[in-house]
Protein backbone atom coordinates (compact mmCIF):
# COMPACT_ATOMS: atom_id res chain seq x y z
CA UNK A 1 0.00 0.00 0.00
CA UNK A 2 1.07 3.36 -1.19
CA UNK A 3 2.21 6.19 1.52
CA UNK A 4 -0.96 8.27 -0.13
CA UNK A 5 -3.31 5.56 0.62
CA UNK A 6 -3.06 5.43 3.98
CA UNK A 7 -5.26 7.62 6.64
CA UNK A 8 -1.80 9.61 7.25
CA UNK A 9 -0.50 10.44 3.90
CA UNK A 10 -4.33 11.13 2.88
CA UNK A 11 -4.38 13.50 5.52
CA UNK A 12 -0.68 15.25 4.94
CA UNK A 13 -1.22 15.58 0.97
CA UNK A 14 -5.01 17.47 1.95
CA UNK A 15 -3.12 19.64 4.20
CA UNK A 16 -0.32 20.50 2.14
CA UNK A 17 -2.85 21.28 -1.21
CA UNK A 18 -4.97 23.26 1.64
CA UNK A 19 -1.54 25.26 2.59
CA UNK A 20 -0.73 25.84 -1.07
CA UNK A 21 -3.94 27.14 -2.35
CA UNK A 22 -4.30 29.43 0.75
CA UNK A 23 -0.62 30.98 -0.02
CA UNK A 24 -1.38 30.98 -3.79
CA UNK A 25 -4.56 33.12 -3.28
CA UNK A 26 -2.75 35.31 -0.77
CA UNK A 27 0.08 36.02 -3.51
CA UNK A 28 -2.61 36.60 -5.70
CA UNK A 29 -4.25 39.25 -3.91
CA UNK A 30 -1.24 40.70 -2.73
CA UNK A 31 -0.26 41.04 -6.32
CA UNK A 32 -3.62 42.67 -7.21
CA UNK A 33 -3.17 45.15 -4.64
CA UNK A 34 0.30 46.11 -5.28
CA UNK A 35 -0.69 46.66 -8.87
CA UNK A 36 -3.76 48.62 -7.73
CA UNK A 37 -1.67 50.56 -5.26
CA UNK A 38 1.24 51.31 -8.36
CA UNK A 39 -1.72 52.54 -10.60
CA UNK A 40 -2.90 54.99 -8.22
CA UNK A 41 0.63 56.11 -7.98
CA UNK A 42 1.30 56.74 -11.28
CA UNK A 43 -2.11 58.38 -11.81
CA UNK A 44 -1.53 60.80 -8.85
CA UNK A 45 2.17 61.81 -10.24
CA UNK A 46 0.85 62.71 -13.33
CA UNK A 47 -2.00 64.54 -12.02
CA UNK A 48 0.79 66.29 -10.15
CA UNK A 49 2.73 66.67 -13.00
CA UNK A 50 0.08 67.97 -15.02
CA UNK A 51 -1.06 70.62 -12.50
CA UNK A 52 2.66 71.88 -12.69
CA UNK A 53 3.05 72.49 -16.00
CA UNK A 54 -0.04 74.39 -16.66
CA UNK A 55 0.95 76.63 -13.76
CA UNK A 56 3.96 77.29 -14.95
CA UNK A 57 2.37 77.85 -18.46
CA UNK A 58 0.08 80.59 -17.43
CA UNK A 59 3.17 82.46 -16.08
CA UNK A 60 3.95 83.46 -19.94
CA UNK A 61 0.50 83.69 -20.82
CA UNK A 62 -2.61 86.58 -20.64
CA UNK A 63 -4.96 83.68 -20.47
CA UNK A 64 -5.97 82.69 -16.70
CA UNK A 65 -5.51 78.77 -15.71
CA UNK A 66 -9.26 78.14 -16.13
CA UNK A 67 -9.18 79.45 -19.58
CA UNK A 68 -6.55 77.28 -20.43
CA UNK A 69 -8.05 74.33 -19.47
CA UNK A 70 -11.58 75.18 -21.01
CA UNK A 71 -9.77 75.37 -24.28
CA UNK A 72 -10.91 73.17 -26.68
CA UNK A 73 -8.89 70.41 -27.28
CA UNK A 74 -6.42 71.46 -24.83
CA UNK A 75 -3.79 68.50 -23.57
CA UNK A 76 -3.26 69.76 -20.17
CA UNK A 77 -5.06 68.07 -18.12
CA UNK A 78 -7.09 64.87 -19.29
CA UNK A 79 -9.87 63.01 -17.12
CA UNK A 80 -8.42 61.21 -14.61
CA UNK A 81 -6.24 64.58 -14.29
CA UNK A 82 -9.10 66.95 -13.68
CA UNK A 83 -10.86 64.38 -11.20
CA UNK A 84 -7.70 64.34 -8.97
CA UNK A 85 -6.82 67.92 -9.15
CA UNK A 86 -8.77 70.44 -6.63
CA UNK A 87 -7.00 73.53 -7.53
CA UNK A 88 -4.13 74.99 -9.10
CA UNK A 89 -2.31 77.93 -7.48
CA UNK A 90 0.01 80.75 -8.78
CA UNK A 91 1.53 82.65 -5.62
CA UNK A 92 3.89 85.84 -6.31
CA UNK A 93 7.15 86.60 -4.88
CA UNK A 94 4.76 89.08 -2.72
CA UNK A 95 2.99 86.14 -1.48
CA UNK A 96 -0.10 86.97 -3.15
CA UNK A 97 -2.33 84.33 -5.33
CA UNK A 98 -2.06 86.25 -8.81
CA UNK A 99 -4.34 83.19 -9.86
CA UNK A 100 -6.15 80.11 -9.53
CA UNK A 101 -8.15 77.14 -11.48
CA UNK A 102 -11.03 77.79 -8.86
CA UNK A 103 -12.88 80.94 -7.83
CA UNK A 104 -12.53 80.49 -4.19
CA UNK A 105 -8.74 81.82 -4.62
CA UNK A 106 -8.76 84.67 -7.45
CA UNK A 107 -8.59 88.20 -6.83
CA UNK A 108 -11.44 90.41 -6.00
CA UNK A 109 -11.88 93.67 -7.79
CA UNK A 110 -12.42 96.31 -5.76
CA UNK A 111 -13.39 99.89 -5.60
CA UNK A 112 -12.79 101.53 -8.92
CA UNK A 113 -9.93 99.56 -10.92
CA UNK A 114 -8.61 98.33 -7.55
CA UNK A 115 -7.56 94.37 -7.44
CA UNK A 116 -7.93 93.01 -4.49
CA UNK A 117 -5.34 89.74 -4.22
CA UNK A 118 -5.68 86.67 -1.35
CA UNK A 119 -2.76 86.39 0.33
CA UNK A 120 -0.99 83.02 1.11
CA UNK A 121 -1.16 83.53 4.96
CA UNK A 122 -4.54 83.87 4.89
CA UNK A 123 -5.74 80.49 3.40
CA UNK A 124 -6.28 78.53 6.49
CA UNK A 125 -8.31 75.73 4.45
CA UNK A 126 -5.45 74.45 2.26
CA UNK A 127 -4.59 70.55 2.43
CA UNK A 128 -1.25 69.64 4.14
CA UNK A 129 1.68 70.64 2.35
CA UNK A 130 4.02 67.53 0.78
CA UNK A 131 7.90 67.64 1.67
CA UNK A 132 7.45 71.00 2.72
CA UNK A 133 11.28 70.70 4.12
CA UNK A 134 13.33 71.24 0.54
CA UNK A 135 11.67 74.67 0.57
CA UNK A 136 14.08 75.85 2.68
CA UNK A 137 12.74 79.39 4.64
CA UNK A 138 10.12 80.06 2.60
CA UNK A 139 8.36 77.12 4.16
CA UNK A 140 7.25 79.65 6.88
CA UNK A 141 5.31 81.38 4.54
CA UNK A 142 2.97 78.94 3.49
CA UNK A 143 -0.19 78.34 6.29
CA UNK A 144 -0.14 74.50 5.07
CA UNK A 145 2.93 73.67 6.67
CA UNK A 146 3.02 69.69 7.57
CA UNK A 147 2.41 69.49 11.38
CA UNK A 148 1.15 66.81 14.17
CA UNK A 149 -1.99 68.19 14.10
CA UNK A 150 -2.90 68.34 9.71
CA UNK A 151 -1.25 65.53 9.04
CA UNK A 152 -4.22 62.85 9.20
CA UNK A 153 -6.52 65.16 7.12
CA UNK A 154 -7.56 64.37 3.81
CA UNK A 155 -5.83 65.48 0.14
CA UNK A 156 -2.62 67.27 0.04
CA UNK A 157 -1.04 69.85 -1.57
CA UNK A 158 2.51 70.30 -3.45
CA UNK A 159 4.79 73.40 -4.37
CA UNK A 160 6.90 74.01 -6.84
CA UNK A 161 9.56 76.86 -6.83
CA UNK A 162 9.60 79.08 -10.35
CA UNK A 163 12.36 81.86 -10.68
CA UNK A 164 11.17 84.53 -12.72
CA UNK A 165 12.42 88.24 -13.62
CA UNK A 166 10.85 89.73 -10.61
CA UNK A 167 11.67 86.72 -8.03
CA UNK A 168 10.82 83.25 -7.20
CA UNK A 169 7.39 82.66 -7.76
CA UNK A 170 5.25 79.58 -6.75
CA UNK A 171 2.98 76.79 -8.27
CA UNK A 172 1.00 74.91 -5.73
CA UNK A 173 -1.19 72.05 -6.86
CA UNK A 174 -4.23 70.60 -4.45
CA UNK A 175 -4.61 67.19 -4.79
CA UNK A 176 -7.51 64.49 -4.23
CA UNK A 177 -6.01 61.98 -1.33
CA UNK A 178 -8.97 60.68 0.81
CA UNK A 179 -7.42 58.78 3.93
CA UNK A 180 -10.22 56.74 4.02
CA UNK A 181 -10.19 55.08 0.55
CA UNK A 182 -6.93 54.56 1.67
CA UNK A 183 -7.53 52.76 4.92
CA UNK A 184 -10.07 50.83 2.82
CA UNK A 185 -7.31 49.56 0.16
CA UNK A 186 -5.11 48.59 2.97
CA UNK A 187 -8.18 46.46 5.15
CA UNK A 188 -8.94 44.87 1.86
CA UNK A 189 -6.16 42.48 1.95
CA UNK A 190 -6.80 41.56 5.56
CA UNK A 191 -10.47 40.77 4.57
CA UNK A 192 -9.43 38.65 1.91
CA UNK A 193 -6.79 36.84 4.27
CA UNK A 194 -9.93 36.17 7.10
CA UNK A 195 -11.72 34.84 4.73
CA UNK A 196 -9.52 32.45 3.33
CA UNK A 197 -8.49 31.21 6.83
CA UNK A 198 -12.10 30.85 7.63
CA UNK A 199 -12.35 28.66 4.71
CA UNK A 200 -9.47 26.69 5.64
CA UNK A 201 -10.64 26.60 9.38
CA UNK A 202 -13.89 24.81 7.90
CA UNK A 203 -12.25 23.21 5.64
CA UNK A 204 -9.94 21.47 7.91
CA UNK A 205 -12.58 21.13 10.75
CA UNK A 206 -14.67 18.89 8.18
CA UNK A 207 -11.03 17.09 7.57
CA UNK A 208 -10.25 16.15 10.62
CA UNK A 209 -14.20 14.99 11.44
CA UNK A 210 -14.15 12.87 8.28
CA UNK A 211 -10.87 11.02 9.30
CA UNK A 212 -11.64 11.16 13.08
CA UNK A 213 -15.45 9.47 12.42
CA UNK A 214 -13.66 6.13 12.13
CA UNK A 215 -12.06 6.72 15.37
CA UNK A 216 -15.20 7.37 16.66
CA UNK A 217 -16.78 4.21 15.16
CA UNK A 218 -14.68 2.04 16.54
CA UNK A 219 -14.77 3.53 20.14
CA UNK A 220 -18.58 3.37 20.28
CA UNK A 221 -18.35 -0.14 19.12
CA UNK A 222 -15.84 -1.17 21.30
CA UNK A 223 -18.09 0.22 24.38
CA UNK A 224 -21.11 -1.79 23.04
CA UNK A 225 -18.87 -5.25 23.27
CA UNK A 226 -17.93 -4.25 26.36
CA UNK A 227 -21.45 -4.05 27.32
CA UNK A 228 -22.11 -7.62 25.77
CA UNK A 229 -23.46 -6.30 22.67
CA UNK A 230 -21.04 -8.60 19.68
CA UNK A 231 -23.41 -8.32 17.28
CA UNK A 232 -22.13 -4.38 16.60
CA UNK A 233 -20.09 -3.88 13.72
CA UNK A 234 -18.36 -0.87 12.32
CA UNK A 235 -18.92 0.55 8.82
CA UNK A 236 -15.65 1.60 7.82
CA UNK A 237 -14.62 -1.73 6.81
CA UNK A 238 -14.62 -0.86 3.05
CA UNK A 239 -12.20 1.74 3.80
CA UNK A 240 -8.61 1.53 1.75
CA UNK A 241 -6.38 2.77 4.28
CA UNK A 242 -5.45 1.76 7.85
CA UNK A 243 -8.91 2.84 9.59
CA UNK A 244 -10.12 0.00 6.97
CA UNK A 245 -7.83 -1.94 7.84
CA UNK A 246 -8.48 -1.91 11.58
CA UNK A 247 -12.52 -1.72 11.05
CA UNK A 248 -12.42 -4.95 9.25
CA UNK A 249 -9.85 -6.55 11.97
CA UNK A 250 -12.90 -5.45 14.40
CA UNK A 251 -15.56 -6.44 12.78
CA UNK A 252 -13.87 -9.91 12.05
CA UNK A 253 -13.03 -9.91 16.07
CA UNK A 254 -16.59 -8.85 16.66
CA UNK A 255 -18.04 -11.80 14.29
CA UNK A 256 -15.79 -14.79 16.11
CA UNK A 257 -16.79 -13.77 19.81
CA UNK A 258 -20.37 -13.85 18.70
CA UNK A 259 -19.74 -17.07 16.92
CA UNK A 260 -17.73 -18.20 20.21
CA UNK A 261 -20.52 -17.06 22.41
CA UNK A 262 -23.51 -18.82 20.25
CA UNK A 263 -21.51 -22.33 20.44
CA UNK A 264 -20.78 -21.97 24.05
CA UNK A 265 -24.63 -21.07 24.61
CA UNK A 266 -25.27 -24.16 22.38
CA UNK A 267 -23.23 -25.99 24.62
CA UNK A 268 -24.89 -24.99 27.86
CA UNK A 269 -28.29 -26.41 26.50
CA UNK A 270 -27.01 -29.29 25.38
CA UNK A 271 -25.60 -30.08 29.01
Amino acid sequence: MGFLSTFRGRLLLILALMLVATLGVQYYINLLMQQENTELRERQAQALLAGLQLGVSSLTRQDRIRDLVDQPGQAYLDESSRQRILDILVITNEWQVLDSLSDAYLPESGEGDQVIYKRLGDLTDLPPLMNGERLGEDLERFPNRRTAENKLRNDEAHALPVETSEGRWYIMVLLRNDRNEAAARAAQPLLVTLGVLSISTLITFLLVWRFTRPIANLSDAARRVADGDLAVRVPDEHRGDEMGRLAMRFNEMTSELEKSKELEEQLQQAE
